[in-house]
């Protein structure tokens, strides 16, 4: 799947579609970023603030395990304000 809006954060969810927990994998570029999670309708679902460091890989999982069959959108924000957003669907 494509990026919505690309920031060059190289985002990633997978397994995309996931019966589970996806996993959210992006370059970082330093400092905090903010990691959401909207279902379709544009409501927050999740929301999480990490420390990173630049060019370094990061990984970790979309921890909301509640989530119904559908589709959703992780986004990516940095504090310079550099956003990336990407579709991702749970199938249960």
């Amino acid at each position: 799947p494509e990026a919505i809006a690309g920031a060059g954060f190289d985002l990633q969810v997978y397994p995309n579609p996931s019966a589970g927990v996806p996993t959210v994998s992006f370059t970082a570029s330093g400092g905090s970023v903010t990691i959401e999670v909207y279902d379709v309708l544009g409501r927050r679902i999740v929301e999480t603030r990490s420390h990173t460091v630049p060019g370094e890989r990061w990984t970790g999982r979309i921890d909301a395990p509640d989530l119904v069959s559908g589709t959703y959108f992780v986004r990516v924000r940095n504090e310079r304000g550099d956003v990336e957003t990407r579709a991702f669907s749970i199938v249960r």
